[in-house]
Formats: structure tokens, sequence, C-alpha cells
């Protein structure tokens, strides 16, 4: 049983006579299922597990800052106490007294939902509460979020929460380390590849035929989920462009393209990567993350050019070897994509 077939809503019961009771977690069996984090670095569970020395708290990072990703919130609302099995598995396993399930305030009544779910499960377990913070693409990052929650600012800094007795993992990362616990690692390394084992929750956007939220096995082609025409953006606003036609070829998997957001976003034959960028990289500058954009822009221009060299071979092509003079191509620069002042 996967993720989404473990989906039972938020009652307690119903997910306890779906996926079975509550185990506990071995760091051991942790290290030896391979399983990575379904955040933003893909790090081995196991060693960010063993670098915590002292955990007061366990911090459940659901704020899915990159708009274009929904797996998440899809995980927390469908699965919650999946989530907090894993939380609770890991609290356990290090010591920590209390778990915090961090999500955005207001995001469709969602730090509700949770704070109901919660509130009916079994006594004796590390206390959980439900946090809602100010959203926004930086909140999730793993310091600006312990800050947050200790009551400062909710912007990245240098120093390292796992050093000062905190644990942040991702939503996604919880429920998988919930499932190894019922089932085992050679249970959980049975999809994926042998890098990258499991599943994953990926975010499909745009001109694709069924667009939400979808588990496929890590390395799966993406072929298998859409068959692009247009530019294809992989991993959201920190992500990578490529040509439809280089996409169809491309392997789900984060060793080979970025998974940062776990965010497949389609355009439509002919709709432009470097117009979207633009738009994307206002967006990043006006949450103080600009600095993030220059794969993205780097990979648009790439696709840009790539497109312009197939268009130029087409009409070529079409006029029997006849191909009439073009003027320079506009030379683009990362000032372009820069919102006017």
């Amino acid at each position: 049983m996967r993720l989404m077939q473990a989906a039972a809503g938020s009652g307690w019961r119903d997910h306890v006579d779906l996926v079975g009771p509550a185990r506990g977690l071995a760091l051991a069996e942790v290290e030896r299922s391979g399983l990575r984090g379904r955040g933003g670095g893909w790090a081995p569970a196991a060693a960010r597990l063993r670098a915590v020395r002292h955990c007061h708290t366990v911090v459940v990072n659901g704020m899915e800052g990159d708009p274009l990703s929904a797996k998440d919130t899809w995980l927390l609302q469908r699965a919650p106490h999946l989530v907090a099995d894993g939380a609770v598995a890991v609290a356990r396993l290090l010591g920590a007294k209390e778990i915090s399930v961090a999500v955005p305030a207001g995001l469709d009544g969602l730090g509700q939902l949770l704070k109901e779910a919660f509130a009916g499960r079994d006594a004796g377990e590390p206390a959980l509460h439900v946090a809602e913070g100010r959203g926004g693409y930086l909140a999730g990052e793993d310091t600006a979020l312990v800050s947050a929650l200790r009551g400062g600012p909710a912007t990245p800094s240098a120093f390292l929460p796992s050093d000062e007795g905190w644990f942040v993992g991702n939503a996604e990362t919880f429920a998988h380390l919930a499932l190894i616990a019922r089932h085992g690692a050679a249970w959980f390394r049975g999809q994926g590849t042998a890098a990258a084992p499991g599943t994953m929750l990926v975010t499909l956007t745009g001109a694709v035929p069924r667009p939400g939220v979808h588990e496929v096995p890590v390395g799966t082609p993406l072929a298998r989920l859409a068959h692009p025409a247009g530019p294809v953006l992989l991993g959201g606003h920190r992500g990578l462009w490529l040509a439809g036609e280089a996409a169809r070829n491309v392997n789900l998997d984060p060793d080979v393209v970025p998974c940062d957001a776990a965010a497949v976003t389609v355009l439509p034959c002919g709709a432009s990567a470097v117009d979207r960028t633009r738009e994307m990289t206002e967006w990043l500058k006006a949450e103080g993350a600009s600095g993030k954009a220059s794969r993205l822009v780097a990979s648009a221009l790439t696709v840009a050019a790539a497109e312009e060299a197939a268009a130029r071979r087409r009409l070529r092509d079409d006029r029997a070897g006849f191909l009439p003079e073009f003027p320079d191509p506009t030379v683009f620069g990362p000032a372009y994509f820069l919102p006017a002042a």
C-alpha cells in the first residue's frame, strides 16, 4: 500500500482500519530503505536523522511555498494521519516531546481540518499541534520555518536546526516513514531506482490530460504522464526548462532532472518559455528570492534558441532549400527578466 492507497481522509478510525496500527521506527531500517527526503534536496533520511543528537521538537514542513506544487497540501488533506504516524515514529526515535505540523494560514481551511483530525488520535503520543504561519516562497525553508516557530521572522539564516534540537522534514517524507515502519525497507525498495527508492508525489499542471497530484515510482518516464508538445518546466520555480520533444525522453529522477518541488508544468505548443519565465522571475523577486532563478532563466533561453533553430530548419525544408535572410536574434540577458521599475 503506497501513499495514495493509504488516503483514508481525516478520520482516525478509518485510517487505522485501512492501514493498521502505527509501528515503531528503527534507524537501521530507515537506512536500509534508502529513503531520500521528498523536500528540496532529496538528502538521505537516515543521515538527517543521525545528525540530530538531541531533539525536542519534530517539525512537519507542509508550507509548500512553490505555487506550482500541491503535493504536500494534497497529502495533508487526504492522509493527515499517515503523515502524523511518521512524525510520531520519528519523535519516539529521537526522544522528542513535541511535534509541530506547519502549514500556511488560511489555505482552504487546512489548519482547522488538521486540528480536528489530530484531536481524535490516541493519547500517550508526543504532543502534536498545528502551527499556521504566513506563507510564501521562502517560508518553507528549514531555517526560516524554525525561526517562525520560535517567534521570529520567517527568513532563512545560517544556523542548523538540528544543532538546536529541531528535526524538520517534508510532509511526504514522514508519510513514507510511516509506511516503512509498517512494511519494512525491502518493501519500500520494491519500486523506484537503486539510488532513489520508492514512489514520489508529482504535481502535474498545464497542457496535460490529467492535471493534479500523481504518485509514480521514482524514475518513471515523463511520457507516462504527458506527451508534451510545448516547453516543459521540471522542478517548479527552481527548475529547468526542456523542449517538449526532449522532455518526453526524461525520467522523473532527482539524479537526472531537478525534482526540488516535484512539479511538472507543460506549456501548449507555441507558448513561450521565455515569457513564462519573465512572469516567474517577477514573482520570485517580489518574494525576495530572485537569486533562485539562474537555472530557470538559462534553460528558458536555451529552449527558445533551440525552438528558433528548429523553426528555421522547418522553413528551409518547406522552401526546398531556399532560406531567406533573418535578422540577428534578440539577445536576452538577466536584466530582461526583471520587472520594469
